[in-house]
């Protein structure tokens, strides 16, 4: 199977952070950002695997880091619910990633576009 990685437009870090503050990306988000007097937040835009049926998507991955204590916002897949865990492009590439419909051949990565 392949796959393509389309790049558009995100909300900003700014209005993450305002999400986060009302609570709309969870309560665990919300208070340890609370907790840690506003700590600057990291806000990337990742491929994401369930470790249970495959399936890949893009999400946002927030950290909020203040020295050795850090939040990651956990996700978990909007078809089955299973645990979804960072695809690390650069140390796994697309090669080790199994494929969402067959769940035995590996998926190969097209190319990258910019839509916006």
């Amino acid at each position: 199977m392949n796959i393509s990685e389309w790049l558009g437009p995100h909300d900003t870090d700014e209005e993450i952070e305002e999400k986060i503050c009302r609570g709309e990306l969870g309560e665990e988000a919300k208070k340890f950002y609370e907790d840690h007097e506003g700590k600057p937040i990291t806000v990337l835009h990742e491929l994401f695997r369930c470790e249970k049926c495959d399936l890949i998507s893009e999400e946002i991955y927030v950290i909020i880091a203040d020295n050795d204590d850090e939040f990651v916002m956990h996700h978990t897949c909007k078809e089955c619910g299973g645990n979804m865990t960072l695809v690390n492009m650069s140390i796994e590439g697309t090669d080790r990633i199994p494929c969402p419909k067959c769940h035995r051949g590996r998926l190969v990565m097209t190319g990258e576009f910019l839509w916006d």
